[in-house]
């Protein structure tokens, strides 16, 4: 299986979004055998003044607009995840 390309966006209160600056271990577009799983870990630069942070994963495909219940579909609000402050704090260290 192929996955559509994907954009990711750490947001933080204000409404700003940040793009991560690099991903180690296995790439975003990276194919996938029925079963299989990897993990990607995305490395974020943010300001100090950053406060409450939320994920945002979406595919940027113009396909996309027309599956029902998909993230980019007419009318469906965007799912945000919230990221714990601890998580960011101890990776600023």
């Amino acid at each position: 299986m192929t996955p559509n390309s994907r954009q990711v966006l750490l947001i933080d209160r204000g409404g700003r979004g940040f793009a991560p600056v690099a991903t180690t271990r296995t790439p975003l577009e990276h194919n996938l055998i029925p079963g299989e799983s990897y993990e990607t870990e995305l490395v974020f630069r943010l300001p100090a003044s950053t406060e409450q942070l939320r994920l945002l994963v979406t595919g940027d495909g113009w396909e996309e607009h027309f599956l029902i219940g998909d993230e980019n579909s007419f009318g469906h609000k965007k799912t945000y995840l919230a990221v714990p402050v601890a998580d960011v704090l101890s990776r600023q260290r």
